[in-house]
């Protein structure tokens, strides 16, 4: 809903305007760097030559409707950024290629195991001595040379670099992270903050990518498995965000007293 109060009462909110511009990217493609605050996305969606209606809560051609250009407005924002449900076809895909990477994940874990018992094996064993040759003692026979020296071993391959695990100080510091972007963007209104701190999650958390400043607790995952890992902490990050939220309203209670 658009701000009910303030200096910019009437104009739609940030999250309002991400909505509109998500719907109008699927049609016409109007890309937002990360962290782009409102008055860059305004920017940017002027030079793209839209203007944003605050009254009809939509995104206008500059000039009028252009051919290629289509009118945007709230309600089919909300039909184009609906996720798509996914077919039963999908879902036993998806379960299979999950059982078949842990499959060869076991399979791997257990050559690793095994090339490291042989290594260690291989360690333990001590080494042959090899036979002194006896010198002849005819006149002109040469010295006998010396064993040649066992091949060094090959060094260990070097460990694949994991993502970090997300520990609960971890998950807080998004929290407040993403409490503290509500904030910002809705003036310190901590009712309308309040109002959105649920839906508010796909307007600034991307579903594949990952989250700014916490890029180390992603390593070496792709964006099926950043996708999964959003959904699993998503609960949690609203959760500790709403702690945040109810800390913070006594405090405004007093003030206005």
């Amino acid at each position: 809903m658009p701000y009910k109060t303030g200096s910019m009462k009437g104009e739609l909110t940030t999250p309002e305007i991400r909505k509109l511009i998500k719907a109008h990217n699927i049609l016409t493609n109007i890309k937002i760097p990360k962290g782009a605050k409102r008055d860059e996305i305004i920017k940017i969606v002027n030079d793209k030559g839209y203007t944003i209606n605050h009254d009809k809560q939509s995104l206008d051609p500059m000039g009028g409707i252009r051919k290629g250009r289509p009118k945007v407005t709230m309600k089919k924002a909300q039909e184009v950024t609906k996720p798509k449900p996914k077919t039963a076809l999908e879902t036993q895909k998806a379960v299979e290629s999950k059982a078949e990477k842990a499959e060869m994940k076991k399979k791997q874990e257990r050559v690793i195991r095994k090339k490291a018992v042989e290594e260690e094996k291989a360690r333990s064993k001590p080494e042959a001595k090899p036979k002194p040759k006896t010198a002849s003692i005819a006149v002109g026979t040469e010295t006998p040379k010396p064993a040649p020296k066992p091949a060094p071993k090959p060094a260990p391959a070097p460990k694949k670099k994991e993502a970090k695990k997300m520990t609960i100080p971890i998950l807080k510091s998004i929290a407040k992270q993403y409490y503290q972007n509500l904030k910002d963007d809705f003036g310190n209104d901590l009712d309308t903050v309040k109002k959105n701190i649920n839906d508010g999650w796909s307007d600034y958390i991307d579903d594949d990518e990952p989250i700014d400043g916490f890029e180390e607790y992603y390593e070496g995952l792709n964006k099926k498995q950043i996708e999964d890992l959003h959904k699993k902490i998503r609960p949690k990050v609203i959760q500790y965000a709403e702690v945040f939220l109810k800390k913070e309203e006594p405090k405004k209670k007093k003030k206005q007293k």
